[in-house]
């Protein structure tokens, strides 16, 4: 099977824009998110054992539960991956809360040169009253 075809989910990168002027800051002076920029893609989803989750933690790095294969995508650690809505594939999913930071991309080489992308992601769970009625019956 191709490196394609073992792409399952749909997902959407989402890009938080924030604004550095002073007239957008927040009644505590953080910066506030302007827009959000998606990127819909291909790829997919494993959870790390606990085995990968222990050596990924041994450096002090970032700690991250899953894995994100896809092809190369331009990603930053502000940005988070979420599920897509089947209907409309740039935008997220309206009712899976399901929510992945990004903690690091490793773009993986072969020959030719870059084939396609490792990205660390820690799953944030959603508050159960920030699920809507639908999705919690």
């Amino acid at each position: 099977m191709s490196f394609d075809g073992l792409m399952i989910h749909q997902l959407v990168a989402v890009r938080r824009v924030t604004s550095d002027d002073e007239a957008d800051l927040d009644e505590s002076g953080h910066e506030t998110v302007i827009d959000e920029v998606t990127t819909a893609f291909w790829g997919r989803v494993y959870s790390k054992n606990a085995r990968e989750i222990a050596q990924s933690t041994q450096d002090g790095a970032s700690i991250s539960d899953h894995v994100i294969r896809t092809r190369n995508l331009d990603l930053l650690g502000i940005d988070y991956i979420t599920y897509a809505d089947p209907g409309n594939p740039s935008q997220v999913h309206p009712t899976d809360l399901r929510r992945y930071e990004v903690q690091a991309v490793h773009i993986r080489n072969d020959r030719r040169g870059p084939h396609h992308a490792s990205i660390e992601a820690q799953l944030i769970t959603a508050s159960p009253g920030s699920i809507p009625v639908e999705a919690a019956s």
